[in-house]
């Protein structure tokens, strides 16, 4: 006769409900935890002063759901971050020079100097074509535009006076026929950018200026030759004198 096989209580095993079809009453926990602290917190949170994780905070909450909380995130200065969306945002101005540059990227660069919009007040005339540009911020590198024709000459005298030339009388005139009556004063920068003063030149009321100057200078020319003709008598002792004669 075959032996039975020994039973598993005499094995020393003890009967389990796995084995049986009964059912088996489980308590029900809510998941995660309610009373666990720092649930949703991983490692590098604030509770070790790490920076750059992300914070949930556990509040109160009915059984079987998991807490709701504000996400909170603590943004470094080695930390790109892309924006979705966000309740509240508290900006931090801080200078790009002030940061400290980080081990994983490059160091931060010099911002280049920025240079000043000169602007110009007013404009005075003086003799001959020449004129005197004051205002402020003005550099040696300037040169003044009277529309599309460049000044003949642009001499910075100091940070608020520029002595520009018009050119002589025919350059003017030959720079005039091919301009419109009233043209823009410009400022070029030598690398290239034009600012606008607000003052415009007329080539009618220059023509007309230096129509007038030149008569005026005639005349003075014809005075000067007469007052020199008459020295010149004087000092030869020369005197005209008239004498009448009669007839017998």
């Amino acid at each position: 006769m075959e032996e039975e096989p020994p039973s598993l209580s005499r094995l020393g095993f003890r009967k389990s409900s796995r084995l049986t079809d009964k059912p088996v009453k489980r308590e029900m926990l809510p998941y995660p935890p309610a009373s666990s602290e720092s649930e949703y917190e991983p490692s590098g949170t604030k509770k070790n002063g790490k920076r750059g994780r992300l914070t949930r905070k556990p509040s109160a909450s009915k059984k079987g759901k998991a807490p709701r909380g504000p996400l909170t995130e603590n943004v470094g200065e080695i930390c790109i971050w892309t924006l979705v969306a966000t309740d509240k945002l508290l900006p931090r101005d801080r200078d790009a020079l002030s940061l400290p540059s980080s081990t994983i990227s490059v160091p931060h660069p010099l911002l280049p100097h920025i240079r000043t919009v000169p602007t110009i007040f007013a404009i005075v005339r003086e003799a001959g074509n020449k004129h005197i540009f004051s205002g402020e911020n003005l550099t040696a590198g300037l040169w003044v535009f009277l529309g599309q024709q460049a000044a003949y000459m642009t001499e910075c005298l100091c940070p608020s006076t520029l002595l520009v030339d018009v050119g002589t009388d025919e350059r003017a005139r030959r720079a005039a026929k091919g301009e419109p009556k009233v043209v823009p004063i410009l400022l070029a920068r030598d690398d290239g950018v034009v600012f606008r003063t607000g003052r415009y030149w007329s080539w009618e009321n220059w023509c007309e200026r230096r129509k007038a100057e030149w008569e005026e200078e005639e005349d003075v020319e014809v005075d000067e030759d007469r007052a020199a003709g008459e020295a010149l008598l004087a000092l030869a002792g020369v005197t005209t004198t008239t004498a009448q004669g009669s007839c017998e």
